[in-house]
């Protein structure tokens, strides 16, 4: 019993890809277990996101396409 558990964990193991070296995007597993980057767009915002806020207005985020 206990070869059998051992060969089912073994089987059921998943293998995966080596890190990626940018840790600042966000990546998913292709069909064939390869990482590629999640495609995203830029925003600014004229929030300071290190200040402490003052109110507790809402403001906006403007969206620039990335390009390439």
């Amino acid at each position: 019993m206990a070869n059998y558990a051992l060969a089912f964990f073994a089987q059921s193991q998943a293998t995966f890809p080596t890190p990626p070296t940018d840790r600042t995007l966000v990546y998913y597993t292709d069909e064939s277990n390869h990482l590629m980057a999640l495609p995203f767009e830029t925003g600014t915002s004229p929030l300071n996101a290190d200040a402490v806020a003052k109110s507790d207005r809402h403001s906006y985020l403007e969206l620039t396409p990335v390009l390439g």
